[in-house]
């Protein structure tokens, strides 16, 4: 199983970084293109159409952890997810109206229920992909990613020029879901078997509802400044926020979700063998700091440098956003990584009750805050909250499978602030002027931070290359 994870683990950090690297050049070419009020919209809209997605990942949580029988598993989300995104498609329908009138928008009234169709062509698309995930095949579950990461912007970017404005982003959503369902029917074909069992269904649906819970939860906590901001400060600073946060979410979706897609099932098979759980989790949570640390150190200090070069003077007012959403955007993936492991051990009360209380904190907070402070106000506090929860979740695992944080932490640290060092530096003797000078420096980061932490732990390339060679031998 440990070669299926390594090569899982590398094939996914490869696409995912193809498919991420494709997806960050084409909003960068439609942010110039397009205005902030349009990206603030579609932000609202997806706001109300991930509400029923939260709920169709939840099932298939419980479907990727279940032991039964995979055919009977797959038959009851073939039925079930289709079913479930008809009857939210009529719900979202019939409130299109009600959510544009709140938020002022008439344009979110119009593509609400386009962009709703997402569910449905996504809901066919359940059992193969789940099928790749339970049998640890990424290396193909990505390739539909990528493919809908390329059709997107080959959409998107006519419409936009043609002045479709915020419809452009939603039609190249919609071509890039209709392809990738394509892909992944042929990498993974399935036939529907005619079997049901009344007990895997109360099963799949017990469990589903349950890590829907977190799931919501989790939602609530991402997603209701977002809402707070288009209700009380408008599309356009939501259209600021929403990239900015989308930048900051790189860590987060680029890296720790990634990983966490290989690590659930991981994890989940080593429940019963305490050293090799520990062994796992700590090579996960190894990467996830690898790769974020040093991508918050270099965008940080370079934040208006990098809305200025690549997004054009329009959007600079989403610098300072930028900067303390990269810092929330740490500590959101290290409670990823420790969410894939309460998940993994079939323990989600903890994450409950943890996102519970932070919720209550945030709603009793977040619009008193916007309306003295404004969403720079705003980011803070869910910075903070988020750090408070990290931290505890952090101190509760390590006693929990006896971890030892600060060799995991100490040397990615130590190469993180030489790092900071380094940019800092070179951004204030002038040394960046122009895109491929800005290009250059943080490429050079990458490789400074890379360097420190070789220095400092020479075994770990060795490491690594064992875990090479095993793959491919």
């Amino acid at each position: 199983m440990q070669k299926r994870i390594v090569r899982s683990t590398l094939a996914i950090f490869l696409s995912s970084g193809v498919a991420r690297f494709i997806g960050f050049i084409s909003y960068i070419i439609l942010a110039r293109i397009l205005f902030p009020s349009d990206f603030g919209i579609l932000t609202l809209a997806w706001l109300f159409v991930n509400i029923f997605t939260t709920l169709f990942l939840g099932f298939r949580t419980s479907i990727i952890q279940s032991n039964e029988d995979n055919s009977m598993l797959f038959t009851v989300i073939f039925v079930l997810e289709p079913i479930l995104a008809g009857i939210s498609i009529t719900f979202i329908y019939f409130l299109a109206s009600p959510i544009g009138t709140f938020f002022n928008s008439a344009l979110l009234t119009e593509i609400l229920p386009i962009l709703s169709l997402v569910l449905l062509i996504t809901s066919f698309g359940a059992v193969p992909s789940l099928k790749l995930e339970k049998e640890l095949l990424f290396e193909k579950r990505v390739i539909p990613a990528i493919i809908r990461e390329i059709l997107f912007p080959l959409v998107a970017i006519p419409l936009a020029l043609l002045g479709y404005g915020v419809l452009s982003l939603v039609y190249g959503v919609l071509v890039g879901c209709i392809a990738s369902l394509i892909c992944v029917w042929i990498l993974a074909p399935w036939l529907p078997k005619l079997n049901f069992s009344g007990q895997i269904v109360r099963n799949v649906i017990n469990k589903g509802v349950r890590y829907a819970l977190v799931g919501y939860l989790l939602f609530l906590l991402i997603n209701v400044d977002k809402g707070i901001i288009g209700k009380f400060a408008g599309s356009e600073i939501l259209g600021f926020y929403s990239i900015a946060f989308l930048l900051a979410s790189i860590p987060v979706d680029g890296i720790a979700e990634v990983i966490g897609k290989v690590s659930l099932p991981a994890l989940s098979q080593s429940l019963n063998q305490e050293n090799k759980l520990r062994s796992i989790y700590e090579r996960f949570l190894q990467l996830i700091l690898l790769f974020i640390l040093p991508f918050v150190v270099i965008v940080i200090p370079l934040a208006w440098e990098i809305t200025l070069y690549f997004y054009t003077e329009k959007w600079l007012p989403m610098v300072i956003l930028l900067q303390i959403l990269s810092i929330y955007g740490l500590f959101r993936a290290i409670s990823v990584s420790y969410r894939d492991l309460l998940n993994a051990m079939g323990r989600p009360e903890l994450l409950i009750k943890l996102n519970l209380i932070q919720l209550i904190i945030l709603g009793g907070l977040s619009i008193p805050v916007i309306l003295n402070f404004g969403v720079i106000g705003l980011s803070v506090l869910w910075t903070i909250t988020t750090c408070a929860v990290a931290i505890y979740l952090s101190n509760y695992i390590r006693k929990l499978l006896k971890l030892n944080l600060i060799h995991i932490y100490s040397f990615c640290i130590i190469a993180a602030v030489i790092t900071l060092i380094f940019v800092v530096f070179l951004k204030e003797i002038g040394f960046i002027k122009d895109l491929f000078s800005l290009i250059f420096v943080m490429g050079m980061g990458g490789f400074v931070n890379g360097l420190v932490i070789i220095i400092q732990r020479p075994e770990l390339p060795r490491e690594y290359k064992s875990f090479l060679s095993s793959v491919w031998e």
